[in-house]
């Protein structure tokens, strides 16, 4: 499982490489709806693989896809919130990526 090196920048985009994909992601703070939302685009096929996903701890991102690949939001309080204000991304809350199988071992260790 990898760190993605979100921070609370209200505004950021990045370009990761995971497994055979390279993904451009758009993580945009929506400051109306109090919400980060991201955009995942593959670079190699130059379509959007899903857009404007909110982002919420404990949800996984990306098991429909049919990718290799998951993405997750996790809480390091263990009080399971999402994220309330733009400081907590990177800070509180990390976003991680890794295998469906890494993703559903954590989500595990989270309940028990």
């Amino acid at each position: 499982m990898n760190l993605i090196p979100a921070d609370s920048t209200a505004n950021q985009q990045m370009t990761i490489r995971f497994a055979d994909d390279v993904l451009q992601l758009t993580i945009v703070w929506n400051s109306v709806g109090t919400h980060w939302y991201m955009d995942i685009f593959d670079v190699d096929t130059n379509e959007y693989i899903a857009q404007y996903v909110p982002l919420e701890v404990g949800t996984p991102i990306g098991e429909r896809y049919g990718r290799a690949w998951v993405f997750m939001l996790a809480d390091l309080s263990a009080e399971g919130f999402d994220p309330v204000s733009a400081d907590e991304l990177g800070t509180r809350c990390l976003l991680l990526i890794g295998t469906p199988d890494e993703i559903r071992a954590e989500l595990a260790l989270e309940v028990a």
